[in-house]
């Protein structure tokens, strides 16, 4: 064996195990408290709303904290990584009969309020137009 024949063998190894860093994050199709703190991946629709910019799923709506809005573009969907949180910040209510109609999102009777109140948010967010 030539004395280079090691390193070219190093260098094919090592090449290969790069690639197969390469894959791309896992992406996050269900939001569950058990990711709260972890950086997780999302795609989705990027929606403008009332209380900022959403990234819905099929199963899960995700509001990015550092956006009042998305950006102007031609296109919607969009692959996010950040870190996932929950917020209580969301203002719920319960009408009652003979009291003044308040801002926010009418639950039924009977709801708790404060799991009614919970969104998703996704911090320190890196994202991208999708195709």
């Amino acid at each position: 064996m030539k004395p280079a024949a090691p390193f070219l063998i190093l260098a094919a190894w090592l090449a290969c195990v790069s690639c197969s860093g390469t894959k791309g994050p896992e992406l996050t199709v269900r939001l569950e408290s058990a990711q709260v703190g972890r950086t997780i991946t999302v795609e989705g629709v990027a929606e403008n709303r009332k209380d900022g910019a959403v990234l819905r799923g099929e199963h899960f709506e995700l509001w990015i904290v550092e956006l009042t809005g998305w950006p102007e573009s031609d296109r919607t969907r969009v692959r996010a990584t950040g870190i996932l949180a929950e917020d209580h910040g969301r203002p719920v209510f319960i009408r009652r009969p003979d009291e003044p109609i308040v801002q926010g999102v009418e639950v039924p009777e009977g709801t708790d309020l404060e799991k009614a109140s919970r969104r998703w948010v996704l911090k320190n967010v890196r994202w991208q137009w999708l195709p």
